[in-house]
């Protein structure tokens, strides 16, 4: 098993020390199960997803319109009303 830890820890450039290595197995072991666990799930009918939220396309067309708040510009900077006492 510390043959496969220093493995992944190479390949996740990744230095685990040698006092380490056993709680690092441990640690992947229990993802390992859980992972199985998680293969006996029945998932059929269900539509695969790529995302958690259905966000359609977030981005819309760059539109410059003036901002009701700032009643003027000064030195290239808008002035609007004090928020902050």
């Amino acid at each position: 098993m510390k043959d496969v830890i220093e493995k992944m820890g190479l390949l996740a450039r990744l230095k685990v020390a040698d006092k380490d290595i056993q709680m690092v197995a441990e640690k992947f072991t229990r993802i390992l199960h859980y992972v199985e666990t998680l293969k006996q799930v029945d998932v059929t009918g269900l539509e695969a997803t790529s995302h958690a939220t259905e966000n359609k396309d977030a981005f819309r067309e760059d539109i410059a319109k003036k901002d009701p708040d700032s009643k003027e510009i000064v030195d290239g900077f808008f002035v609007v009303p004090k928020v902050i006492e």
